[in-house]
């Protein structure tokens, strides 16, 4: 049974159409959180070993804390930082997070259909100390990526495939520990998911969003903290950066995206499927089944 009523759902897509995002407060179970952490520490072990055997580091730090320990090991390199962790997400941890039914149940009453996926844009990103430019950023509609032929997209879709892949889309970022402006939040401007896409400028790490622009509304900034567990949907309009991390731990968070099954996602990925009623036999089963998936296949590896 769905944990959210109709009425809860309803109040999600009100705000969602009127403000161009939502945060649920504690939705996601600390269990599920823990798993995904438990996994993303293996992750880090074979980074500490790789850096120790080339070098580079002379310790695994095995004894600092979730939020610190990748910093040690990169501590004086932070350009050297994984700027992001997707193919590595294939884990049976990454599950629960991922394919998570109270929130394939929102996207489901969001976009209005049972054909759903998991968008073959997938990520957990740590945001270390230190103002970097490959980790900061910058003010950008998600749209702007997605319609920009030089960030990984088909180049031969129609206007038609663009509009329907931009429109069928929930995003969904997950703090794996407490987001604070300290450690670099996002930052929104409400109601921006109504202006459509707007012209971005090719930066060295991301796209930006024209000064021009950002000029005219930046007054209208929100900071969006986050706790532990809890949820923040957004659109692939609205304008959105990511503060500098000035704290001395690590924000770690997910990002990902559910879209219409329906619909094109414009890359050479097809994503993976959430939930389908005219394809169950498709649907992602539990977590052993996405480990043995990959990002760029519906097959096992």
């Amino acid at each position: 049974m769905p944990s959210l009523s109709v009425e809860e759902l309803d109040r999600i897509q009100t705000a969602l159409e009127k403000d161009g995002y939502y945060v649920i407060r504690g939705l996601m179970n600390s269990d599920v959180l823990d798993e995904a952490e438990r996994e993303l520490n293996k992750l880090v072990d074979t980074i500490a070993r790789q850096q120790k055997e080339a070098n580079l580091t002379d310790s695994l730090f095995a004894e600092e804390p979730f939020d610190k320990r990748l910093a040690k090991i990169f501590e004086g390199r932070w350009n050297d930082v994984p700027k992001i962790f997707r193919t590595e997400l294939h884990l049976s941890g990454m599950y629960n997070i991922l394919f998570n039914q109270d929130l394939v149940d929102i996207a489901q009453h969001v976009l209005g259909t049972e054909e759903i996926r998991l968008y073959p844009n997938y990520t957990c990103r740590p945001k270390v100390p230190g103002a970097t430019e490959k980790h900061t950023v910058l003010w950008h509609q998600d749209a702007g990526y997605t319609q920009s032929k030089s960030w990984h997209a088909l180049n031969d879709y129609t206007d038609e495939q663009l509009r329907s892949a931009l429109m069928c889309v929930m995003n969904v970022w997950i703090p794996l520990v407490d987001a604070t402006v300290q450690n670099g939040c996002m930052q929104f401007i409400p109601g921006s998911h109504t202006t459509g896409v707007q012209k971005h400028l090719e930066k060295k790490e991301y796209l930006e969003l024209d000064p021009d622009v950002m000029a005219k509304c930046l007054d209208k900034a929100v900071d969006i903290e986050a706790k532990r567990g809890d949820v923040v949907l957004f659109g692939q309009y609205l304008y959105h950066c990511g503060l500098p991390n000035v704290s001395d731990t690590i924000r770690w968070t997910f990002d990902f995206r559910y879209q219409d099954a329906v619909a094109s996602t414009l890359r050479h990925e097809p994503g993976h499927m959430a939930r389908s009623a005219l394809h169950p036999e498709k649907v992602v089963r539990d977590g052993q089944h996405w480990s043995h998936l990959e990002l760029g296949s519906l097959t096992r590896k």
